[in-house]
């Protein structure tokens, strides 16, 4: 959708105004899936605060931005009906 590089939204640092929109959007939907806050900072290598910030971000964009709303939203079920096997940490 960002035409982003899956491992740069994890990296360290702002990056690109791309990266970060993809960041902030992968937490959102991180979210909506059940994931707190805390637990979407481990995953995203942030702070809390951080986190609650991009999310905050996410939502203002959704209502401002009609297109981008439709493409998270799209984004959200393909997310809630998909089956994904988290990996082992054994």
């Amino acid at each position: 959708m960002f035409e982003v590089d899956p491992t740069h939204v994890q990296q360290q640092g702002r990056g690109r105004r791309s990266v970060a929109k993809a960041r902030d959007v992968y937490f959102y939907l991180l979210e909506e899936t059940g994931k707190s806050h805390h637990e979407i900072a481990k995953i995203g290598g942030r702070e809390r605060s951080s986190v609650t910030c991009a999310i905050k971000r996410t939502k203002e964009a959704m209502k401002k931005e009609k297109l981008l709303n439709k493409r998270i939203e799209s984004l959200l079920d393909i997310v809630l009906t998909t089956t994904i096997n988290e990996p082992s940490y054994r």
